[in-house]
């Protein structure tokens, strides 16, 4: 299929929305053929998580939709997922890039195969200005329940997978042909289900508008997250999680979801025990909807768990490896609140050296170990000025 006609990208459009349209602009054999166009070949011939190449999709375009992270993060929910720190997909040993991976089309636009989702609203408005309706990124989100626009309950796709296989699809393909996506909304569990909603919308489009949209990595993520346990008494002194209580707590607040088919094996007696004992460990993989419910419970909303992150990285340095050192630096040198606490920090290092004989960083650190941290992350040159490393002097060795 040769491309000579390229649609103008709508908002909020997934990349699997575009690539349909680009088909119906152009001639072609058929939809296979218009994948292996766009998105380069492969022996795969399922239209709907057709392999996605995105530099070859850029260079058939000419860089008419921008460069491949820009279609990454426009387009897809890729970002989306790193900023939680979890994926649907495992990347294997290789961790090729997103743009080189060969992820199908619609996990790169959906998040799964199974689950699509759209606003009845959306539809009706979408066909009184254009001739064909688009897929939206915002209600293909896990925690998506509500149209954002339209604050209407979502209603999910009935097409048979064969049907998706073989041709691309849209909202109004199928419009009478549909569910509602979310469960009964009572008022019980409505405030809950539009929290997660506005959870998902938030962090998805954090990625577009945020100058720094890298996310924290994996260890302060989980750091901030095992904190916030701790503080609702989840933890026990040695560290473990209290298994019994929090599995609890958290079917207590989502038991409305244990019966909706995307929830019920991550609310599961299996699932919520799988995931209190992989807490503790930083590494281990968690589902996506075990992270957003953990972030919605725990934090309430995105901004929350954003600051929270911040301050883990400020007070947790050593744990913490910044993807840009030099705008994060600078970031926090000129904030005025950090600025605003050297005094106070500085005086609480005055007084310890004022008190102790053998003024040692170690005492010192178990003594107020906040300022510590503080002045050891944002001011070490008057630290090791008036505080310095305690060395022992190396002893004469025999002479004989």
């Amino acid at each position: 299929m040769q491309l000579h006609s390229l649609p103008m990208l709508r908002e909020d459009e997934t990349l699997y929305s575009l690539a349909a349209r680009t088909r119906l602009a152009n001639a072609a054999k058929d939809d296979r053929d218009a994948c292996r166009s766009m998105f380069g070949y492969s022996k795969n011939t399922r239209v709907s998580d057709y392999p996605v190449n995105v530099i070859h999709f850029c260079e058939m375009t000419k860089g008419h939709f921008g460069d491949p992270s820009t279609i990454l993060t426009r387009m897809t929910l890729v970002r989306f997922f790193e900023q939680i720190g979890v994926h649907p997909w495992h990347k294997g040993s290789s961790s090729r890039p997103a743009e080189l991976a060969g992820y199908g089309l619609s996990t790169l636009s959906n998040g799964n195969l199974r689950t699509w989702k759209f606003c009845k609203d959306c539809v009706i408005s979408d066909l009184k200005v254009f001739p064909i309706t688009y897929w939206r990124r915002s209600h293909q989100l896990p925690t998506s329940f509500f149209c954002p626009t339209h604050g209407t309950a979502l209603s999910c796709s009935l097409a048979h997978p064969h049907i998706r296989h073989n041709r691309f699809m849209f909202p109004d393909d199928d419009f009478a042909s549909c569910e509602q996506y979310c469960s009964v909304v009572t008022p019980e569990n409505d405030l809950v289900q539009k929290q997660l909603t506005q959870l998902g919308i938030a962090i998805l489009f954090h990625c577009e508008t945020s100058l720094n949209p890298n996310p924290a990595t994996t260890e302060i993520l989980h750091a901030t997250t095992i904190r916030a346990l701790n503080e609702r008494g989840l933890i026990t002194p040695k560290g473990a999680i209290r298994l019994p209580e929090f599995t609890s707590e958290l079917s207590v607040r989502y038991k409305f979801l244990r019966w909706h088919p995307e929830f019920s094996d991550a609310l599961s007696e299996k699932g919520l025990n799988a995931l209190g004992r992989n807490l503790i460990n930083a590494g281990t993989w968690r589902s996506v909807v075990h992270q957003l419910l953990l972030i919605e419970w725990l934090f309430g909303s995105w901004a929350s768990f954003q600051k929270q992150c911040v301050w883990q990285h400020t007070m947790d340095h050593e744990n913490y490896i910044c993807a840009t050192p030099a705008k994060t630096m600078e970031f926090f040198y000129e904030s005025e609140s950090l600025h605003s606490q050297r005094p106070m920090h500085r005086a609480a290092c005055i007084d310890f050296l004022g008190t102790e004989l053998l003024p040692k960083r170690s005492i010192f650190a178990r003594a107020a170990p906040q300022s510590f941290r503080w002045l050891l992350r944002y001011d070490k040159h008057w630290l090791d000025l008036h505080c310095p490393v305690f060395q022992r002097k190396q002893m004469q060795k025999e002479l004989f």
